[in-house]
């Protein structure tokens, strides 16, 4: 991580007011890059959009950009130099040299959050943590939808933040990696939610502190009348630093004042001078890692300022997400599950919790620094076999294998599903959950689950 500090909010917003006709270099044509990249030459500066990929890999990005220049192989540390403002994509690290070397001489660098957001005039829920992030996120989409607040959802999960300029939105509903926290110096949400906080990042990160500092980004500039949303755990060991006369909620099975109780089935709030029961019903909220997922909504529903009966109606509407716990098929009485966001320990920790019957764990990917120790207890008590995919593949065969019942070195997704078909009894489930990132073998973790769905399909249709 960088140890520049987040650039003024006055800076960037006088250099947004003041772009037409400036140079920018956009780093980065994945989504967030190619959404900063339309806006800001639609306000009329000259863009450029560097991104590592060659070329020839960039035909989707090009065709998106219009006639932007997008060039491939690399940055052009002259080039940023040279330019009046550069916005980084979440995926380049600030502390790249070419990046580093530029913000020392002076050149304004800014992420495409800022970009978004000094278009957009409406009231914001930010939602950050290491886990569960996206499905928070959702919930509180659901919530205020209900509410008929008319939300955005998007940011990190789905579409850019840019893609809400120019549309009829009346809420944003925004989530937000450390990555993007790094830069967002305009961001002052409504309401800040920090779902948890585990060590997660490590290969970008120095260690643990830097990447925590990055979260509580999310909270830097709340409003005087806004509100954070926190797991009362990671208050009680210091992971959180609460500003003097910031209004705190926090969630968890045993929290004092104001805030969300969690029991096996249902959530008390206490929220003001009001109490609040609120069942949980909807069959999508599955697992204690779901249950403090739908209390942290449900504190930021009410902090936005919906009512009870509006949240109430947001639970039974409330659809749950793509590649998180998500049943994509039964096969022979298998149950096959795609938990593809399971990109860190905690999180395939929290989804093996969630089923109590036998797991065919296929696991792996690229490594991200942090070891997979924390998975042994639950892997001893519920993984009856661990299948191995990817480069990280021999470091979990070496931590986990001898906590499991079999483990098999699959290599790719494709071959994990087959050996996993073949050795799956009736009752079992059959969870991809990787502990890894996604790029030594996919673009991101939705092409993941979206091969692991695939492949499901194949093997009901060939009658497996």
């Amino acid at each position: 991580m960088s140890t520049l500090p987040l650039p003024d909010a006055k800076q960037v917003r006088a250099a947004l007011a003041a772009i037409a006709g400036r140079t920018v270099v956009v780093l980065g044509a994945a989504k967030s890059g190619c959404g900063a990249a339309r806006l800001l030459s639609q306000r009329g500066a000259n863009v450029v959009v560097f991104d590592d990929k060659p070329v020839a890999g960039l035909a989707q990005s090009v065709a998106l950009l219009h006639g932007i220049a997008v060039i491939g192989g690399g940055i052009d540390g002259a080039r940023l130099l040279a330019a009046d403002l550069i916005v980084v994509s979440p995926g380049v690290p600030l502390a790249r040299p070419e990046i580093a070397s530029a913000r020392q001489r002076g050149v304004l660098a800014i992420g495409e959050i800022d970009v978004a957001l000094s278009q957009l005039a409406l009231p914001l829920v930010a939602i950050t943590g290491t886990n569960g992030k996206s499905t928070t996120t959702t919930m509180v989409g659901a919530l205020l939808q209900a509410a008929g607040a008319q939300p955005f959802v998007g940011g990190n999960l789905g579409q850019p933040l840019s893609d809400a300029v120019g549309s009829d939105w009346r809420s944003l509903v925004v989530e937000l990696s450390s990555y993007q926290l790094e830069l967002a110096s305009l961001l002052a949400p409504r309401v800040a939610i920090i779902t948890n906080l585990t060590p997660d990042h490590l290969d970008r990160y120095p260690d643990a502190a830097a990447y925590y500092q990055a979260k509580r980004n999310v909270y830097r500039q709340l409003p005087v009348d806004g509100a954070v949303v926190a797991r009362v755990d990671e208050l009680r060991a210091g992971l959180l630093e609460p500003p003097v006369g910031q209004r705190w909620l926090t969630f968890g099975r045993d929290i004092d004042g104001e805030g969300a109780r969690i029991s096996d089935g249902a959530i008390e709030v206490v929220f003001g001078n009001a109490r609040h029961h609120f069942a949980i019903d909807n069959p999508r909220v599955r697992g204690e890692h779901n249950r403090e997922n739908l209390a942290a909504a449900i504190l930021a529903a009410l902090a936005f300022g919906c009512s009870a009966d509006d949240v109430r109606r947001g639970i039974a509407q409330y659809s749950g997400i793509a590649h998180r716990l998500e049943e994509v098929g039964s096969v022979n009485g298998v149950l096959y599950v795609n938990d593809s966001k399971g990109t860190n320990v905690d999180a395939v920790v929290k989804a093996l919790q969630a089923f109590d019957r036998p797991v065919l764990l296929i696991a792996g990917g690229r490594d991200k620094g942090t070891g997979y120790a924390p998975l042994v207890p639950v892997c001893r008590e519920r993984v009856r076999v661990l299948l191995t995919i990817g480069e990280a593949a021999p470091l979990i065969e070496r931590e986990l294998g001898p906590a499991v019942g079999e483990l098999v070195h699959a290599e790719t997704l494709q071959q994990a599903v087959c050996e996993a078909a073949q050795r799956a009894r009736p009752g079992d489930v059959v969870l991809l959950s990787p502990a890894c990132a996604s790029f030594d073998q996919f673009a991101n973790f939705e092409e993941r689950g979206r091969v692991f769905a695939t492949l499901v399909r194949d093997l009901a249709g060939a009658g497996q």
